[in-house]
């Protein structure tokens, strides 16, 4: 896969998101732009990519953070790597405000962990970080874009949350890996879950009960907060099973409903 199986699509709020082509579809017109291209679901809201991070997943991250849960962040998937930046922003705002005394143990806490099923995504996102060459104009655009817009969200210096994102990479305190199954395993457990998988239709698998249980079971920490987009049966249910509280929040930007749920928060 190359970049020309990727096209991007301007979102109502100016921000970008992202397209992965079909495969069969790129054999005689390998130019993003061409009618004749078959292409999967979007990344994100056409309604706004960026907002909708903010709504959805940003406002999960923050109450992580503000009630205490363990700073440990875990991203389904790692796309154009909106949570990623946001995160790393949320986190160097938080700690901005605390006493200097316990910044440096709050820092060395801090844990993520992305995944990502597409290998570009991953490196591209990688090479950006590093100020590597061998990033797409095209996607350096788009990353640049995300890191000014978390800049002015959080009210936090551009240049400090790209560096401190790329420390926590290179570092492997955030760690970015490829698909998600059933077979993973976690070696660390998360409070914080941005679900941002493709919607059922798309990924059946990750949306299945037998799938959701297992994952739930594995990756988060007894205190934990998973937000999503979505709002299906099989999810709701295994959260109430697994100790969760649903917390009623509506969808973005006119959908019905969207998925908060907390353990142990109180």
């Amino acid at each position: 896969m190359d970049q020309r199986q990727f096209t991007f699509i301007e979102t109502d709020d100016g921000s970008p998101t992202l397209r992965i082509l079909n495969s069969h579809s790129i054999d005689q017109t390998p130019c993003s732009t061409s009618p004749h291209l078959q292409s999967s679901e979007a990344m994100h809201s056409l309604r706004g990519a960026f907002a909708e991070t903010c709504y959805i997943y940003g406002s999960a991250i923050e109450y992580c953070l503000l009630n205490d849960f363990p700073p440990k962040i875990l991203s389904l998937g790692l796309g154009l790597g909106y949570v990623e930046i946001l995160s790393a922003g949320l986190i160097l705002k938080h700690v901005d405000r605390m006493e200097s005394h316990i910044q440096k143990t709050f820092m060395e806490q801090v844990r993520g962990l992305s995944f990502e099923l597409v290998p570009q995504l991953r490196q591209w996102f990688v090479d950006w970080l590093n100020d590597s060459e061998s990033c797409p104009v095209e996607f350096k655009l788009a990353y640049n874009d995300i890191l000014t817009r978390t800049s002015l969200h959080v009210d936090f210096e551009a240049t400090k949350i790209k560096i401190f994102l790329k420390q926590l990479i290179t570092s492997q305190a955030w760690e970015i890996q490829a698909a998600l199954g059933e077979t993973t395993l976690f070696t660390e457990r998360f409070a914080c879950i941005c679900f941002d998988a493709f919607s059922s239709n798309s990924s059946p698998d990750l949306w299945s009960a037998s799938f959701l249980t297992s994952f739930l079971s594995n990756a988060c920490t007894e205190q934990a907060i998973l937000s999503t987009y979505a709002c299906t049966g099989n999810l709701k249910r295994t959260l109430k099973t697994l100790g969760f509280a649903i917390l009623p929040k509506n969808g973005f930007s006119g959908k019905r409903e969207s998925t908060l749920a907390i353990r142990n928060s109180g």
